[in-house]
């Protein structure tokens, strides 16, 4: 008889399955017992037992089958691979069990095992399987874990060495009871695997693949978490990593599936790590985590998962989560990147406690930006508060022009965004200098005030104060208003307006003090009174000339070298000694008499001693031909006597390069370029150059020095005379001038000798102009261009002097101005052949290349015709409760788990089900009364 019909078993049978019937007699079929009807034989179930007889007889469910009693040592299961004890039975149900199956170190007990070619299912009551060894393992090292669980479902693929033990109500115990999983535990002889829900030792794993052995387990693709005295935030939570747990050394070790994947967080901390190496200390209760030798630091890292520090992150070595202390512990930080900036741990390490606090971090170094590294600070208290937020102050080394590293303190670290949106934002510092901070922008130069650092400009950013740190004649320098948006490094500092804390209008230059006539200096400091006369004034910028100790105040084209016109002074504070160049104002207004005046000078201030180099271009306010007749005169004499031939070329040259400069202050740096065009063609008298040249009297080099004992300016040497109005005289002749400061206004003299017989004096004096000569036709024409002299100085006028006045000057300028001691003799003709100075004559021309003059303070190499200077070129949410998709299914014992052999069968049809009940009605009528 076959049992391959769909109505048994839903066709789960093929015809090995089958009960041999010898042949049989019938003798009657009258009875009211169905059972008492039967037929012997043997059954043989295609492999599941061994061949055994039975009497086959009818069924409660009217089908032909059995009850049978496996003898005391069970049958032997799928030829050996387990034995089965007790109770079996063959219904429609097909073949069922009420007993015991042994399988390796495990027991399995159930009411009702459905047994099938290639499957046992069931519902059971429970599993015990034995920890240790088993003979029947693939090897004498596979170990098995104690496990034991009540109401289980079971699937055994014998065939697979498969057998699935799935808990349906409580969970399986393992480790003595140490350890409950949800889930199914899957027995073969390779030892025991699994997948589900393990909780064990305050913790809790779920993983598609564990496998347990006697003392320690493993799992793979986990999800491990470590409890913590809060049921919904476990200390540590691992997901897709790699797990082993030793039990007995209470050692739990876990590691990414993936290197680099943030596998690990500490919901505490709410931080996520990618380090591959983890260690649970049970009995430290602390977690250790750590680079393998030899990673990769680009891929151990630590990233905030609290939402409002953006995601802040941070490579890493080491780490140590104290789990009673709540803290993260990480180690082997190279830096942090927050904003645009670094941030350098000392020592490497940061606390990070709950919620994402990182504890403040002290003696850190702060570098601004990342990428272009600009800005450096140190011995940091810093308070990281999320990716893009940082909050503290630190120690700037500031390296000021020269060259000196200083200290001074940043707070309130801001990002900013750029105006620039392609830019992006900026980290933003600032910072307060305090007057006794004593910090020095520059040497010699101390400030005060706001310091801005923009991390992606090279330069601080100062707007403040600065003060000259002078400790020569000119220490008196005071604080003036100080702005530098941070674009360049140089401490450039605007002078225009300068003003004092006061209000008070700061100045650079050389004044007379109006109340003494004295001469004075001021650098970037307050005038002794502001009436007092300017002889010479700078504006533009204020510069630091380190290597040279110098600082300047002039035009920033000028000091540049852009152009040859504007002032400069210059002031080595070392030395206490000043140059300067530029337009000079030597005589006070005065509508009679006009000056233009400019050139180069220098200044010792300790000894109050001012040396100049000039042009003088006089302006009387008188009948023409009074200076006409001394011009021609002059012209004619002068031309009757050879050159000098004692200046060298070179001189000349450097005289005319260093005349190019003066005029510029004159006549405009386009008047300079042109008068330097034409005297590279040849001769180029002024006049022609200027027109107004041609109605001055005009000394075109005279060295004057400044006489603080008598109040004036006097010339030394030889006096070079460009042209008298119109009259070209181009030579230099020997001659006195005198600028005289009076309290009743200035007094001007002047001696010049054309040839050494023919001298000409000219003097100015309170509203009185005259003029003399040696020549008698000279002194016909001034004379009779005289009114003769006037009782009443109020109103100017002219007269032609006395040869005694000129006496008397010569006379008197030697005497105070050279030291020589001569008798006032009127009747003695005048030598033409007086001493000089010689070499008591100090010449200021600076000798300078012909396309470029240097500002005042500069070094130059002299540069003659022959020689001349060249130009230097997520995962989704994972809910640990659902532990059903970890189990078997509810048991369909009815079917198996595999196709019969002979290929699948449908479902008994409609026709099958209709045909299996008049079988059952036929029974019920042949044995019915």
């Amino acid at each position: 008889m076959f049992f391959d019909k769909p109505t048994i078993a839903n066709g789960a049978y093929d015809t090995t399955i089958k009960f041999k019937i010898p042949p049989f007699k019938i003798d009657s079929l009258s009875s009211d017992d169905p059972q008492a009807i039967g037929f012997d034989g043997s059954f043989e179930t295609g492999g599941i037992f061994p061949e055994f007889n039975e009497k086959l007889i009818v069924m409660p469910d009217y089908s032909l089958g059995f009850v049978h009693d496996a003898p005391k040592n069970g049958y032997q299961l799928y030829n050996g691979t387990g034995t089965y004890y007790n109770r079996i039975s063959l219904d429609n149900k097909g073949i069922r069990g009420d007993g015991d199956i042994t399988y390796l170190n495990a027991v399995l007990k159930s009411k009702d095992f459905a047994f099938f070619k290639d499957s046992v299912l069931t519902e059971g009551t429970s599993v015990v399987n034995k920890e240790g060894g088993c003979a029947q393992a693939s090897s004498p090292d596979v170990l098995y874990p104690d496990m034991m669980v009540n109401d289980y479902r079971l699937k055994w693929l014998p065939k697979a060495d498969s057998m699935f033990i799935s808990n349906a109500k409580d969970p399986i115990k393992f480790y003595k009871g140490t350890g409950d999983m949800h889930g199914t535990a899957i027995l073969t002889k390779n030892g025991m695997f699994g997948k589900g829900v393990l909780i064990t030792r305050g913790s809790e794993s779920e993983s598609p693949k564990f496998h347990f052995e006697q003392t320690k387990f493993a799992a793979r693709e986990t999800l491990f978490k470590v409890k913590s005295d809060n049921p919904d935030k476990p200390a540590l939570k691992c997901e897709q990593v790699k797990l082993n747990f030793d039990l007995d050394q209470s050692i739990a070790q876990f590691s990414p599936e993936q290197q680099g994947f943030a596998s690990n967080e500490f919901p505490y901390a709410q931080y996520k790590t990618s380090l591959d190496e983890g260690t649970w200390d049970l009995k430290k209760k602390k977690i250790f985590m750590k680079m393998p030798e030899g990673g990769n630091i680009n891929k151990s890292y630590f990233y905030s998962t609290r939402a409002d520090q953006d995601s802040l992150v941070f490579n890493a070595t080491d780490a140590v989560y104290d789990m009673e202390k709540l803290t993260l512990n990480v180690f082997g930080i190279p830096y942090i990147k927050v904003a645009d900036g670094l941030v350098y741990p000392d020592s490497s390490k940061v606390i990070v406690e709950e919620n994402a606090v990182m504890r403040t971090l002290k003696n850190a170094r702060i570098v601004l930006d990342s990428v272009t590294k600009y800005h450096h600070l140190y011995d940091g208290i810093i308070d990281i508060e999320g990716r893009k937020k940082f909050a503290g102050e630190a120690t700037y080394q500031y390296v000021n022009l020269g060259a000196d590293t200083l200290s001074f303190k940043f707070q309130d670290f801001r990002l900013v965004e750029s105006e620039k949106k392609k830019e992006g934002a900026h980290t933003v510092a600032m910072g307060a200098i305090r007057e006794e901070d004593s910090l020095e922008v520059a040497p010699k130069i101390l400030y005060k005030g706001k310091v801005t650092l923009f991390a992606e400009k090279k330069f601080l950013a100062f707007d403040g104060f600065l003060k000259l740190d002078l400790k020569g004649a000119l220490s008196y320098s005071q604080w003036l208003k100080y702005n530098n948006d941070g674009s360049n490094g140089d401490v450039v500092i605007n002078v225009d307006n300068a003003v004092a804390g006061n209000g008070t209008p700061l100045t650079t230059g050389m004044y007379f003090d109006t109340r003494s006539n004295e001469m004075y200096t001021t650098f970037i400091s307050q005038k002794r009174n502001q009436l007092d006369h300017d002889i010479f004034s700078t504006k533009g910028v204020l510069e630091y000339i380190a290597q040279k100790g110098l600082f300047r105040v002039g035009v920033p084209d000028r000091l540049a070298g852009k152009t040859k016109q504007g002032s400069i002074f210059s002031y080595d504070d070392a030395n206490s000694t000043s140059e300067f160049s530029g337009k000079f104002n030597i005589l006070k207004e005065n509508k009679n008499i006009t000056l233009d005046a400019a050139g180069f000078g220098k200044s010792d201030l300790t000894n109050f001693k001012y040396e100049f180099n000039t042009i003088l271009s006089f302006n009387f306010k008188v009948n023409s031909s009074v200076l006409a007749a001394v011009g021609k005169n002059m012209k004619t004499m002068a031309s009757a006597f050879p050159l000098d031939t004692s200046e060298t070329s070179e001189k000349i040259f450097v005289r005319d390069t260093v005349l190019v400069y003066k005029l510029a202050e004159l006549i405009g740096n386009a008047g300079a370029e042109k008068f330097k065009s034409q005297k590279s063609l040849g001769y180029a008298p002024l006049p022609m150059i200027d027109s107004d040249f041609g109605k001055n009297v005009v000394f075109s080099d005279v060295n004057l020095k400044w006489s603080a004992e008598y109040k004036a300016f006097y010339s030394v040497g030889t006096i070079y005379v460009s042209n008298i109005l119109k009259d070209d005289i181009n030579k230099a002749m020997p001659g006195h001038i005198e600028i005289k400061k009076t309290p009743k206004g200035d007094v001007i003299n002047i001696y010049l000798e054309a040839s050494p017989h023919s001298w000409y004096y000219i003097t100015y004096d309170d509203n009185r102009f005259a003029v003399t000569s040696s020549n008698d036709e000279v002194n016909s024409i001034l004379a009779g261009k005289s009114k003769g002299e006037l009782p009443d100085r109020s109103k100017f006028y002219y007269v032609k002097a006395e040869n005694g006045e000129k006496t008397r000057f010569v006379t008197m300028f030697k005497e105070r101005y050279l030291g020589v001691q001569e008798d006032l003799d009127e009747d003695i003709p005048e030598s033409q052949e007086y001493e000089e100075e010689g070499a008591a004559e100090e010449e200021l021309q600076e000798e300078a290349p012909a396309d470029e003059m240097p500002g005042v303070g500069e070094e130059v190499e002299e540069e003659t015709p022959a020689k001349k200077t060249s130009k230097p070129a997520k995962k989704g949410k994972e809910d640990t409760k659902n532990y059903d998709k970890y189990k078997l299914p509810d048991q369909n014992l009815d079917q198996g788990g595999e196709d019969p052999a002979g290929g699948s069968k449908p479902d008994p049809s409609m026709e099958d089900r209709k045909k299996q009940q008049q079988d059952q009605q036929k029974m019920k009528n042949l044995f019915g009364n």
